[in-house]
Parts: structure tokens; sequence; C-alpha cells
């Protein structure tokens, strides 16, 4: 007939397919045709008038065939509670009618992207029963993104479905809940099925859920009905749904939508169904929430320490009381997540559980004026509610301000202060999840090693298979050659013994095979073990997992931590409780709390002091000169001239001692004695004057015979004279500068052991201990790395303690050294170049100097040195000490540098070098650049084998001249700008003036042990 071949033309391309597969010829057609089109007929009008509906009318009356039946009359008792949404289940943005069940939701501030979702009272737990939905009106709202923002679509959105008591009321988001939408498609857990037609404004859609027993033809399903005609066969609840009670919800976005739970449907359907409001009560759960007490709804704010479970109770807290509403960021990032906004996965250092990263994208979320409209909405509804601002409920300003948003009389503010140790309910809650997850981790850790098991059981298997069918392929080989030459020797004797021995070979194989029989596999126990928790464990509260985000940034605990008060009566709540411990025990958990975080906790934005630059500059400017007399006492020729003036300084010095020790006046029993050595030196006096005659005698003649030899005669000896003084100045100064090396060794020997017995700490001057050696002198790189370690680390925990103006901050601790190190020195501090894996095993190379105490790192000197020169003596000490040790054999005291560092380059412009007394300058060169003092790790490269050129001007006097020799030479030591506190550009004026020795007045004592600034006061 016309009208099938119209049906059959206006069907969908998949339903005409499956019309097709399902008739056999066209009788069987036209008979399924007009056994389900009467709906179809009775619409024929309607279909050409609006040719969009067409599909809907085919599926109708060709395309499923209708199993449901008249719901029987039932006599039992009718639920009395009507049919309603409460405002506990419902998002934030839904406005609610007074009449009606109309909902509505808030569109402006941003609110137009996240969707609204509401959940009824009254839940479903057996029987077949249906609801209705109405879209009233689209809302048309301007979206304002970014360029790179994914908004999502549709604008309009409805879904309507079924889901659990208390659970987040947005539909096919998880579990908890199954749902269609607007768009045709089925939602279950973020999985969408397209299984009907769109739906909008103008149409009615119903919704039945069958939850009758196996015998229904429907049982345990979910089915979409449009103006009253089916639009999708039944669709199979998820497992996770069964057994459950499941309430009426609907989520909508930019719409206002109508609900009717009944009792009489607004459009029937094919059969009779009852509706939500004519449940019987056997097959009806209601939810409810308690009154409120004297009519006030409760706005708690909890005050609990971060990193503490914080957010762990608030989720506990939640489920065991589901009238509460989450007012955090936290809820408003997942809130986004969950309407179908995209954010970046990954975190900026700046994000914490209290103030997460926001990043859709668009302005009104992400600069919080939709926290604000949120804000400004829940002081106008009737619900409970829980704000969660960790820092802000820790400081008392920003509870103040808080407070001041809730000055309505429906609500009553109460702070709940949850400190120490937890209540048993939430610890046992601890417990359990922790225990839960351990038996997960080891269910998992069983799996996988009966896998690996089962895996290797597979492969032994096959290497058996592959040796047995190897050894059975020798065995017929072999046996084949001597049935071979069993058969040759037959021949000669005759045929008759060919087929018995056949059959004897085959007999014997089969009874090999009977003997290799493969062993059964060893039977498992299938049950993974059981785990406990250990003591340790259940003493441990709360455990940071790897990865996980902390409650606060650690650029907000460390400026705020210090301000972090217990709330006060005057600060305007109506009651303060706390629930864990009792107030005094509260004040002093947090008095500790705050005393750790100070040991523990860096500051972000400490600035050095000009105290720090003062010193450091003093330092760089001592470094330097003692480079400079190391590099000339390790040139040959100038070594032996600074041990020749030490020897001559020696013998005056020992002379004058010895004058200064005879008598000032002589006694009267020496008087005889100075009488007779009177006479013998007058005696003496005179011979001496009489021979002092004679030779006078003796050159007046000699002159008279010169002058009359002639005046060219004298001239000659002159030259001669002139040349005897050149000569012996020539072998004076060969002399000299003869090496060091062609001294005798004895004597090398003997200044050795007398190097090896000095008191270090007894030394006067380090520069001159005595014998033209500077202290210092078998220094190499790694000593003077270490040398400049001891000082960085010693004046970096003064100054931090000086800058951080707190007495409660005894140190710096360790995992914060690195942080402070480059706050202060901008320059990084790598434990691996000094070939340590820790900055724990880096501070214990320098233990004379710095110690861990109580956490923190704490100097042994005290911060007010009269001279610098005690590190360099620290340093020697070590080195004798670690010398004596590899002598011995330990090779653990090797130090192992890296053997090249990385490449800081060198100054192009050397700032503060020391120009001697009275000078304040000296010109940079390229060579007085690699002799800067090295600070820090960077000094790996071996001092240079070619000698350094002759300083012949000396510091200051011209001796450094810019461009001699290469332009960038070896570099030994790292160079360390005196500038490099700042910005980092060449300083214009020079950071010495006056001498480079001044104001150094005193020295160390005989012992470190026993000198105030080892162990002094601070």
């Amino acid at each position: 007939s016309s009208s099938v071949a119209t049906l059959y033309v206006a069907m969908p391309p998949k339903k005409r397919a499956k019309f097709d597969a399902e008739a056999d010829d066209e009788e069987i057609a036209a008979e399924g045709v007009e056994e389900f089109g009467d709906a179809a007929k009775a619409r024929e009008g309607e279909i050409n008038m609006n040719p969009d509906s067409n599909h809907v009318a085919i599926q109708a009356a060709v395309g499923f065939q209708e199993l449901e039946k008249d719901a029987p009359d039932d006599a039992r008792a009718k639920v009395a509670e009507r049919g309603a949404v409460l405002t506990p289940d419902t998002t934030m943005n839904v406005m609610q009618s007074t009449q009606g069940n109309m909902l509505m939701t808030l569109n402006e501030g941003g609110l137009q992207y996240f969707l609204a979702g509401a959940r009824a009272n009254l839940g479903i737990k057996s029987g077949r029963y249906m609801f209705e939905a109405r879209i009233v009106e689209n809302l048309s709202q301007v979206e304002i993104t970014g360029s790179q923002t994914r908004t999502p679509v549709p604008r309009n959105l409805l879904r309507v479905g079924f889901a659990v008591a208390h659970c987040i009321p947005i539909l096919g988001d998880s579990e908890e809940s199954i749902c269609f939408d607007s768009e045709g498609n089925l939602l279950y857990n973020r999985k969408r099925t397209t299984v009907a037609q769109k739906f909008a404004v103008e149409n009615t859609v119903a919704v039945v859920l069958n939850l009758c027993d196996e015998s229904s033809p429907n049982a345990s399903t979910i089915s979409l009905f449009k103006d009253g005609v089916r639009v999708c066969e039944p669709q199979p609840l998820p497992d996770s749904l069964k057994g459950k009670a499941l309430y009426p919800a609907v989520t909508f976005k930019n719409m206002t939508v109508h609900l009717h739970f009944g009792p009489e449907p607004q459009t029937p359907l094919p059969f009779k169904c009852r509706m939500i409001q004519d449940a019987a009560t056997d097959d009806t759960v209601v939810t409810s929430y308690p009154l409120p007490k004297d009519g006030k709804h409760d706005v708690m704010f909890p005050v609990m320490l971060p990193d503490e479970g914080t957010f762990d109770w608030l989720d506990w807290f939640l489920k065991r009381n589901p009238q509460y509403t989450e007012l955090s960021e936290r809820s408003l990032v997942e809130w986004g997540c969950r309407s179908g906004l995209w954010r970046p996965k990954a975190h900026s250092y700046k994000s914490s559980n209290d103030r997460p990263d926001m990043n859709f994208g668009i302005p009104h979320l992400d600069d919080g004026s939709v926290k604000q409209i949120l804000a400004m909405a829940a002081t106008v509804q009737k619900r409970d509610f829980i704000v969660m601002e960790v820092k802000g409920n820790l400081t008392a300003q920003d509870r103040i301000e808080a407070i001041k948003k809730w000055k309505f009389s429906h609500f009553k503010r109460t702070a709940r202060v949850m400190v120490g140790d937890p209540e048993a309910a939430y610890k046992e809650h601890i417990f359990n999840v922790r225990l839960e997850e351990k038996q997960a981790k080891a269910d998992a850790e069983y799996h996988l090693r009966k896998q690996e098991r089962a895996r290797k059981r597979l492969i032994e298997r096959r290497q058996k298979q592959v040796e047995k069918a190897r050894k059975k392929a020798e065995r017929i080989k072999k046996r084949m050659d001597e049935q071979k030459k069993r058969q040759a020797e037959n021949e000669l004797k005759g045929d008759g013994e060919a087929n018995n021995v056949e059959e004897k070979i085959d007999g014997d194989m089969d009874d090999e095979e009977e003997e290799e029989k493969e062993q059964p596999a060893p039977e498992e126990d299938e049950s993974p073990p059981k785990v406990e928790l250990t003591e340790q464990e259940k003493n441990t509260l709360y455990i940071k997992k790897l990865g996980a985000i902390s409650d606060l940034s650690a650029y907000v605990l460390s400026q705020n931590f210090s301000k972090f008060t217990l709330p006060q009566e005057n600060e305007g709540f109506d009651a303060i409780v706390y629930a864990w411990l009792e107030p005094v025990e509260c004040k002093e958990y947090l008095r500790r709390w705050s005393l750790d975080r100070k040991m523990t906790t860096r500051i972000e934005d400490i600035q050095p002091s000009d105290w720090f630059r003062s010193r450091w500059q003093d330092w760089q400017r001592d470094l330097q000169i003692w480079h400079l007399k190391h590099m000339e006492y390790k040139d040959p020729a100038k070594r032996a001239a600074l041990i020749a003036a030490a020897v001559r300084r020696k013998e005056e010095r020992e002379k004058k001692k010895g004058q200064q020790l005879e008598p000032a006046e002589k006694t009267a029993e020496n008087a005889g004695e100075d009488k007779n050595e009177k006479k013998d030196q007058d005696k003496a006096g005179k011979d001496k004057a009489e021979s002092d005659m004679v030779a006078k005698e003796k050159n007046t003649d000699k002159e008279k015979v010169n002058n009359e030899e002639g005046a060219g005669k004298g001239t000659e000896e002159e030259n001669d004279k002139d040349a005897d003084k050149e000569n012996r100045k020539e072998k004076e100064a060969e002399k000299e500068e003869k090496p060091a090396a062609e001294e005798d060794p004895m004597k090398i020997l003997e200044r050795e052991l007398d190097r090896q017995e000095l008191d270090i700490f007894g030394v006067d001057d380090i520069v001159d201990i005595g014998t033209g050696e500077p202290l210092f002198s078998s220094f190499a790189f790694e000593d003077w790395a270490l040398l400049s370690l001891r000082f960085e680390l010693h004046l970096l925990v003064h100054s931090f303690m000086r800058d951080c103006n707190d007495a409660e901050r005894t140190g710096i601790h360790p995992d914060h050294l690195a942080f402070y190190y480059n706050k202060y020195y901008k320059k990084g501090l790598n434990p691996k170049s000094y070939g340590v894996e820790s900055i724990e095993d880096l501070i214990s190379m320098v233990r004379d100097t710095v110690i861990p105490v109580m956490k923190v790192v704490e100097s042994q000197l005290i911060d007010d040195l009269e001279t610098n020169e005690v590190f360099v003596k620290l340093t020697e000490e070590a080195r004798r000490e670690r010398q004596r040790r590899l002598d011995s054999g330990d090779q653990s005291a090797q130090l192992k540098f890296q053997s090249r560092p990385q490449d800081h380059g060198l100054l192009s412009q050397f700032q503060g070098a020391t120009a001697g007394v009275g000078r304040t300058s000296m010109r940079p060169s390229a060579q007085a650049a690699a002799m800067v003092a090295p600070t820090g790790p960077g000094i790996v490269q071996r001092p240079p084998r070619m000698s350094i050129p002759q300083l012949t001007g000396g510091v200051g006097k011209g001796g450094l001249q810019r461009g001699y020799g290469s332009s960038r030479p070896q570099q030994w030591y790292s160079p360390r700008y005196p500038h490099s506190y700042g910005a980092g550009r060449p300083n214009t004026s020079s950071p010495l003036g006056g001498s480079p020795l001044g104001g150094r007045g005193g020295g160390p004592r005989s012992s470190p042990y026993q000198q105030p600034w080892r162990y002094g006061s601070r």
C-alpha cells in the first residue's frame, strides 16, 4: 500500500536494513507493517505536516515491538510523601519555583558553562514506574572564552534518568547514574551511545524504569518515550545499579525544566504505566533531611592544619552528612570537569588543594568571578554549608571577612577546630582505607607473581617438548640406522626376520613414550594473602602519597604559617567546637607545629643584607691575596728567593733577640774582666793603627808609580774592577735562581718534617709560616674548593639567622640549603660536583665548620670573626688528616671530585683586585681572572703545568697586564665573580678600600677547640 511505501522510504538506513533482514518476503513485511503500524496510520496527517517527526513515527510503527503490558491494579498503600526536589539534592546554580517543580538555572558570570542537576526525593527499589520532563524554555547567553578554549556543545542540554541516593546530581558522569540526553544518547560512566532521536522544547519525554522480577519481558531496563511514543529499545541497567534504589534525576544547562511525578501522566504511553507519585510504599524509598535546630542552617568553618587529613576528613564528613554542601575551589574545579570543560592535567608549582589551578581558559572561571556569584547565591539558599578554606580558616583576618558574608538570620556560623589526634570514628576510617589500599597492592603483586609462574611453567613445558622431540628424532635416526644395518645383514641370511625387526622397533618407541609422561602442574592457592597494618602504620596517621598535591603551596605556607591562630569568640562565630582536643591542648599543638614548620619551611622572599655583602667582599679580597701568594710560591725562581729572604729574616730576628738578652748593667764581679778586655782592645787598636799607616804609605808609592806609567793604564784597571763586580752579581743571581730540586736533600727533608710538626693553629701568619712558605702551599684544587665551601656555608648560616629575624630559627634545614645558597650566592650547589650524592654527605665533608643540629644546619664558628685565616687552618688540618689516612692505605679518604666542571666562562673584567698596601685596585687581566677566588663546586680542573708568567712589577705595579698570553687561559679554578651578588653585571666601583690587611688585628690562638670563635655564643 501507499502508506507502507511511505513508511519504508522514510526509514533511516540502519532501520531499513534491519527491516529487510527480518522480512522474508513482501507479504511478511506488509503484515509486520499492518500489525505495528496502527499508531503510524493514526498520525499519517501529522507525519506529512511535520517531516522531522517521520523517524520517530516509523520507529514507533515498525522498529519496535512493544512487549510492555498494562500495569495491574495495586491495592497496596500509596506513598504519602509528595514527589519533589529537595534543596540539598540540587547543585548550587539551581533555583526552584514555589510550585510545580519548575527548575531554573543561573547563567551569569561563568555559570552558563556549568551543568545544573537535581534529584527527586522518591526512589524506586522495585516495580515499574515513570516520570515526565519537559523543556519550558532555552536560555541564550553570550560565551566569553579564550582563543584556545574548548567549550562543550551543545549550549542547551537536558539529561533525564535515574541515580542512586546522595550522589552528585550530574547524570551520566559516574557509575551511580544512567540517563538519556536531548541529543538522543544513552550516558553511563562518561560513555555515550546513540540509541534514540533528539527532543526539543515542544516535546514531553517520559523515562520508564522497570525493576520487576525476571518474569517481566523488560526486567531491569530503562526506556525513553517522546510525546507518548517509544523512541528507543529498552536499555539494560548496568550491574552497578542493580539491587539499589534509583531516584528520578535531571541534568540541564541554560534552560528551564519542568518535572512531573504524577499521579497521572500528562502524555499517555501505549501501555498503562504508573507514575512515581502513584507508587506503592513497599516499592519506594523516601529521602529526607533533619530540620535545622532553632530553624537555622549550619555554616561550618573547619579549622585544620594543612596536610593533616584536611580534605580526606571533608570527604568522609560529607559522606556521613550528605545535607552539607561543600564550598571550596576544589569543588568548583571538579564541577567544571564534570560539566565537560577541558582543563590541562599538568599542575603548576603554585597549585594546591586549597587553591587549585583553574586553567579552563574562560575568564569568568579563571579570575574567580564564578566563585563570588556562587557565594552570593549560597547566602539566599536554605541549606547547610561547609566552607573549606585551609589557609583562610586558620588566619584571623580571613575568618572575620568570611563571617560577614553569612550575616543572615537563618544561618548559624560555627567554627569546628580539629587539630591533633583525630576522633575514633575518623581514625578507624583512615585505617580501613589504608588497609584496603595495602590489600589491593598485595593482591596485584600476588596476581603478577602468579602470572609470572604460569609463564615460566609454559616456557619450561615448551622447552621440554622441544627437547623431547629432539631426543625422539635422534632415537628414530639411530634405530633407522640400526634397522638398515640389520636389513643388510638379514639380506645375507634371508628376508624372514625383517618384519619382526620393524615391529620390535615400533614397540620400543611406544614403551619409551609411555615412560615420558608429563607431570601434572602443582596446585596453587587461589586466594591472595591477607595483609594487616603494622604498628608503625597505625601510629602514622597522615602519609603524603607520592605525587600528591599539598593542601597549601610551599610559598603560601611559608608566608602565612606564622599567622595561623585558633578562632576566638570576638571574631563573630555563634559557636566554637573543639572536636578532637581540648582548647589548651590545641594551642600547644599549634605552637609545636608552627615551631616545626620554622625548621622545615623555607622563606621564599628572604633577601641578603648589607652585612652579608660586606663579609662576602672581604672574603673575596683575602682569597685573591692567598691565591697570588700561592702562585708566587709555586714559581721555582721566586720560591728560592722567598726561602732565602725568610732565612735572612730569621737570622736577623735571632740576632736582635740575642742583643736584647745582654744585661744593661755589668756587675762588680765582672769589672776586672772588663778592664783587661779594655787593655787588650787598646793594644789591638794601636797595632791596627800602625798597620794602617804602613799600608797607606805603600799605596802612596803605588800611586806615584801608576802616575808615571800613564793615565791609560788606570782606565783598564777600572774596567776590570767593574767586570769583576758584574761577574760576582751574576754568580749571586745564579745561586738565588738555582732550583729547589738542587738543594741538599737532607735540608729539604728537614724542612718538610718541621712543616709536618708545625702547630697549625699556632701560626701567626698563614702567608709565611717562618720559612717563606705559606700554610696553603700544598693546597690542590680540591682543598681550595673545600676552603671556599667552608666559608660560604658558615656565612650563609649566619646571614640567614640575621636576615630572617626570628629567634626560633636556629639554622637552615638541609633540604633548603641549596635554595638559600642560590638565593645568596646566585649559583647552584650540586653535591655531585664534590663527589657525594646528598647534601648531608656534603655537610659531613666540612663538619669542622658546619654541623646538623636538631634537623637544621648550624655553624660551629661565631659570626664576628677577627680574621678569615681560620678557614685556611681548618682546611690544612683536614688535608693533613686525609693525607695520613691515604698513606696508611685508607682509600675511603680519597676525594672524588668531578674531572671537569660546568664551564661558567671567564671574567671579562676583574673587579676588586688587591693592589697592595696603599693601593685600591689593579689592572685586570686574564691571568688575574684565572686566580679569582674559587667559591663553589665548579673547581675541578688541574692547575696548568706551565708556570705563571713573571710578575715583574709586583701586584699593582704593572706585573699583570691585559692581553698577556691567551685570551682564555687554562682554567683551574671556577671563576666566581666578586660582583656575583645582585643583578649579575660588573660593578663599576671597587669594593675594596685601603690596605687588604687593614683592620685584621690579632690572630688565632694555639688550639681551635679552646677559642671563642669556635664555640662562642651567638
